[in-house]
């Protein structure tokens, strides 16, 4: 296991864990590892304070051929208590999910303090702030970061490409104004920060939501991300009667 706050370059698979800017990183070298809490079940052990999202049994990682298989829990039967999630639907015990190469999973689906898990097969490449990136590193991009449906011709920007009918076609700005970060909208439909629609520049806090369209953005440790980008329906009912 390595522990970082910079990329480093390997040369075989890892996975990485990111909790709100503390990183674990570890090689994944064995043709099964088991994840979690639990010191006298895990090989890949997490510290106790800090990273109680994570179950003490709570991923365990199969070698299939060039890749790897990912199961919730223990594996078996047991699941975790937060679960482990792609694109917010959750990885079962079993089947489990077979990698493909630079996933991103989480840990838990609340964005205060969930864990992002990513599988990484080459090292990684810095942020370049193109339209199709969903994933934006503030301290290395331009000044101003350009959110909209259409940026084409937005000169002096960053841009980050929200495509959606709702969103406009340059729709709000994220601009760094000394150390701080400070988001304006320019739309027509709004956006909205922590669930509520915004009227004059506000200040961005560590933890902070976005709203644009259909599109949920996280704003943590000067990276702002999509983290949801609305395409996923769910219903849920309860107690139904015929």
């Amino acid at each position: 296991m390595s522990r970082s706050s910079s990329p480093t370059v390997l040369t075989g698979p890892y996975i990485e864990l990111n909790n709100q800017g503390q990183l674990l990183r570890f090689d994944l070298v064995k043709d099964v590892h088991r994840l979690g809490r639990d010191r006298g079940w895990a090989d890949l052990v997490i510290p106790e304070d800090g990273w109680s999202v994570i179950s003490g049994r709570h991923i365990v990682l199969q070698r299939e051929g060039e890749q790897y298989r990912i199961l919730d829990g223990d594996g078996r039967a047991q699941p975790s208590t937060n679960g482990l999630f792609i694109k917010h639907t959750r990885v079962q015990t079993q089947p489990g999910l077979l990698l493909n190469k630079n996933a991103q999973l989480q840990i838990g689906q609340n964005p205060q303090n969930m864990i992002l898990l990513n599988y990484v097969l080459k090292p990684n490449v810095p942020t370049t702030g193109s339209a199709s990136q969903i994933r934006l590193n503030l301290r290395t991009v331009a000044s101003q970061v350009a959110l909209g449906r259409d940026l084409t011709g937005v000169p002096g920007v960053t841009p980050m490409t929200l495509d959606a009918p709702s969103v406009s076609r340059h729709h709000a700005s994220v601009v760094k104004e000394g150390p701080k970060y400070v988001l304006r909208d320019r739309s027509t439909n709004g956006t909205y920060l922590n669930r509520k629609r915004i009227t004059t520049a506000r200040t961005l806090q560590d933890g902070d939501i976005i709203q644009i369209g259909p599109f949920t953005l996280l704003f943590r440790n000067e990276v702002l991300e999509i983290f949801d980008k609305g395409d996923k329906i769910r219903i849920d009912a309860l107690n139904l009667l015929r």
